[in-house]
């Protein structure tokens, strides 16, 4: 986890910004997208904004000027490596486009290789329950499969400063993951509560399919002795993913209208391979490793969906954990 999360900086920027124009807030994106990073920011004295920048290591500055007597337009002055460019009475619409020409053609920057979106946006806040403060999950959207999410919001809450952030009012946290650690800021997000039901139920019913596809692996590759004693559980498996896809399936048609294709989005995740065939011991563990998954993306993506639906997802979470910890660890024992 990066050391520097700029939680105040960035939304007091984001909120600065936003007070000029939804123009400069989308510059202020681009900047992040480019790979730049936004060390500081402070108003001019002329009602513009200068930020102090950090471009592939090296010092940079950007001040955006509105133009006195010419509404709708702006003065930009961008220094970096010694050179300073001057862009005047640009209108505003077209600042992004000279912002990009600018750092392409006069300072090489391959802006090409800009930052991915986001893969997750997770919002928290802290309750008190039973005189102890905890925290608590209230949306979760992500552009990246529901396992790494899952994944990302468990290393998020496990992040003490992190949490020492949150507080009372829902704190929005946005997670980048290179691969290597996770980049968090905090943001202000809108109401975007209608997509998030969205695409909640596509990421369970594309975790449903990973499940589905992964227990129908292991049956076909049951191997060795007892074989079919794993293959008459995975059977039972298989029919109660089923029946969750068909439930999904009808909950998106009645509250979205239509649904995915679920093999759209499941093809991304990690899939099981057949290897040479998995004896009873290997089987019934990875089985429960899947389905240990699974409740967790269920669990995790619940928090977005009216609690009529959370009642019937209590009982499909039921039935899982119920095979996860009873049925399975007696056939693993």
């Amino acid at each position: 986890m990066k050391d520097s999360v700029q939680a105040g900086l960035l939304a007091n920027i984001a909120n600065f910004i936003k007070s000029l124009s939804q123009s400069l807030d989308r510059i202020l994106n681009k900047l992040i997208d480019y790979g730049m990073e936004v060390k500081d920011s402070k108003k001019t004295d002329n009602g513009g904004v200068l930020f102090k920048l950090d471009v592939e290591g090296e010092d940079a500055e950007m001040e955006t000027t509105p133009v006195a007597d010419n509404p709708g337009y702006f003065d930009v002055r961008f220094k970096l490596l010694g050179q300073e460019i001057k862009l005047d009475n640009i209108k505003e619409a077209d600042i992004e486009r000279e912002i990009k020409d600018m750092l392409s053609e006069k300072f090489n920057i391959d802006i090409t290789k800009v930052k991915s979106s986001s893969d997750v946006v997770i919002t928290l806040k802290k309750v008190q329950a039973n005189k102890q403060t905890e925290i608590q999950l209230t949306s979760i959207q992500a552009s990246c499969t529901a396992t790494k999410a899952v994944k990302a919001l468990k290393a998020i809450v496990a992040n003490d400063e992190l949490m020492e952030m949150i507080e009372e009012e829902p704190t929005a946290l946005e997670v980048f993951d290179d691969g290597d650690e996770l980049d968090v800021e905090v943001i202000t997000i809108e109401d975007t509560s209608s997509t998030i039901v969205d695409e909640t139920y596509y990421h369970m019913m594309h975790s449903a399919m990973k499940l589905w596809s992964n227990l129908k692996t292991l049956h076909w590759n049951s191997i060795g002795e007892n074989f079919f004693q794993l293959h008459e559980k995975l059977d039972t498996y298989i029919d109660a993913i089923q029946c969750d896809l068909d439930f999904l399936g009808e909950l998106c048609i009645e509250k979205c209208g239509s649904v995915q294709n679920p093999t759209w989005g499941f093809v991304s995740e990690e899939l099981i391979g057949p290897d040479s065939g998995f004896n009873i011991n290997e089987g019934f563990r990875i089985a429960k490793e899947q389905i240990l998954e699974y409740i967790d993306v269920l669990e995790t993506f619940y928090v977005n969906l009216d609690h009529d639906i959370q009642s019937e997802l209590d009982t499909v979470i039921r039935y899982w954990k119920k095979e996860s910890e009873y049925k399975l660890r007696q056939q693993q024992s």
